[in-house]
């Protein structure tokens, strides 16, 4: 970085105080400004104005990089979803480790947390921290009420309209990092408030009366009551007829009658019914994307669930959205098992792999996975694609921001400043200082190999 005051200048700057040679005097104007180096912008605060009887020591620069290729995803890890009465969107983020807000004409807000950096604390929005893992969840209770899981800190959080943050329930987890599976299932506890434990709170619903119920993941997938005090109790039900044990649940979604339906690894749904578990939906042995009627039908990967006011349960079911009445008929609302990506009507739509599944009015609203964005899916089967959130990634050439990319992987330079991106199941492109991408492979020709680009 460079610095100049009128015709001096300060080459080669790095982090630290600076100092002009030419001392000014009292009354004389001075205007400092910045030269970048490559690849980053800077900033100047207080830059202009006249010299006192003392040292200046308000002007201060601030660099950082540039965004040279590619474009920035309104979402980086959505992992759930959820509306409210409004028609607002709730969006945990697992990225940023916040909890983000789009208003229905797409605005897109942080409500609490937001640092890349993950922690605990409870507080204002910008100063509560959280720490997000693929199982979060999110939820609004029909009181208006926001409660997300907040699956890698073991608790259950509350987010008031204003973002204020609060702690219903859990005292911590070291979990996450799977340093020791032999403790999984030994780290939850009943109790109140912090003197309860979760492992790994997951997915969740409203108990109706100011409380969740949450599948607690590590814990052999058990069943946690959180009532609005605090108190959390475990649940857990008679083995089914026909199984030798009892099945390990991964979603669970409530009817508006209390009606609560579990779905297993086995990508089953069951229903409770009277406190013992009905299979409701799902093969007992097998998995596919066939519809039919209970046990006659088929799901690949059940991910997420939610039921509609109509009382039919929609689930999220690899790539696709599907439907079951209470008469347990299972139809394919939305996607193939074909993975994609595309709007449109019914089975000609496609998802990448669908992460969560929530109501948005009277539509369906689904994470998108690769794409890490939001659908909204009709009940008549109509996908869109929200406009807060397009797909921007993909593998296409091209300069500054018109240029996408995939997955990063790894990040190198040439002797040439040419800039190689590692993309996962890609191959490698190069990008030079203007933010120009292309493809660089390697091809075979005779015994030896070449380099080549492909792409302007």
């Amino acid at each position: 970085m460079t610095l100049a005051n009128g015709g001096e200048t300060l080459p080669g700057l790095a982090n630290g105080i600076f100092t002009f040679p030419t001392k000014l005097k009292a009354g004389a104007t001075y205007n400092v400004t910045a030269t970048p180096p490559a690849g980053y912008t800077c900033k100047v605060s207080n830059g202009a104005g006249t010299m006192g009887s003392a040292n200046n020591t308000s002007t201060a620069v601030a660099c950082a990089p540039v965004q040279l290729a590619g474009a920035i995803t309104a979402l980086q890890e959505p992992q759930g979803v959820t509306g409210d009465a409004n028609g607002n969107l709730y969006v945990v983020d697992g990225g940023p480790n916040a909890v983000l807000k789009i208003a229905p004409n797409g605005t897109v807000t942080t409500l609490a947390g937001g640092t890349a950096k993950p922690g605990y604390a409870d507080g204002p929005g910008a100063t509560a921290r959280f720490r997000f893992r693929l199982g979060s969840d999110v939820l609004v209770d029909p009181q208006g009420t926001l409660f997300v899981s907040d699956e890698c800190n073991g608790m259950i959080r509350k987010i008031a309209a204003d973002g204020t943050v609060s702690t219903l329930a859990g005292s911590g987890t070291t979990l996450c990092n799977n340093v020791n599976p032999g403790a999984i299932g030994t780290g939850s506890a009943d109790g109140v408030g912090t003197a309860a434990k979760f492992e790994r709170p997951n997915r969740m619903v409203s108990d109706g009366a100011g409380g969740v119920i949450v599948i607690d993941s590590l814990a052999r997938a058990s069943v946690r009551l959180v009532n609005a005090n605090g108190t959390v109790t475990t649940r857990s039900w008679p083995v089914p007829v026909g199984l030798n044990a009892a099945p390990t649940f991964y979603a669970l979604a409530r009817g508006l009658d209390g009606t609560l339906y579990f779905s297993d690894f086995e990508s089953r749904i069951w229903k409770d019914v009277g406190g013992t578990l009905q299979l409701f939906a799902g093969g007992a042995v097998g998995i596919g994307s066939q519809d039919g009627t209970g046990a006659g039908a088929r799901f690949s990967a059940i991910t997420d669930m939610v039921v509609a006011p109509t009382g039919d349960l929609y689930v999220g079911d690899f790539a696709m959205v599907r439907k079951v009445t209470t008469a347990g008929v299972v139809t394919t609302v939305a996607g193939s098992p074909t993975r994609g990506f595309a709007d449109g009507q019914g089975t000609a739509a496609r998802f990448s792999s669908i992460r969560s599944i929530g109501l948005d009015g009277a539509n369906l609203i689904v994470v998108d996975n690769d794409q890490n964005n939001l659908r909204r899916v009709g009940m008549d089967g109509t996908v869109t694609t929200l406009s807060a959130t397009p797909a921007l990634r993909g593998s296409q050439d091209g300069t500054g921001a018109a240029a996408r990319f995939n997955w990063h992987t790894s990040l190198a330079a040439d002797t040439d400043r040419q800039r190689l991106h590692g993309r996962q199941h890609h191959p490698r492109r190069a990008q030079d200082d203007a933010g120009r991408c292309r493809e660089h492979h390697r091809r075979q020709v005779g015994r030896g190999r070449r380099r080549g680009w492909r792409g302007g």
